[in-house]
């Protein structure tokens, strides 16, 4: 899985993005922009959702899904 912080802040640093350390806000959204063909969709997004689960439990964060173009921008593939 790869995060994307280009949306955030737009600065590519060679192959990596850098982005803040802390969002500015504690409600934050996420997109999954592509899946890996080697498991099924709903799997992928079953497990997405229950990492951000994991993460809200144990901070002040909160994580919704939207269609496209999330502050948090998740990425699925197979190497």
């Amino acid at each position: 899985m790869w995060c994307s912080g280009y949306a955030m802040h737009g600065r590519r640093e060679g192959k990596r993005l850098r982005a803040p350390l802390k969002w500015k806000k504690n409600a934050l959204t996420y997109s999954i922009d592509s899946y890996s063909q080697d498991l099924s969709n709903s799997i992928q997004k079953k497990t997405v959702q229950e990492a951000f689960q994991f993460w809200a439990a144990v901070s002040p964060l909160t994580f919704r899904e939207v269609a496209r173009e999330g502050d948090i921008r998740v990425g699925l593939a197979s190497f």
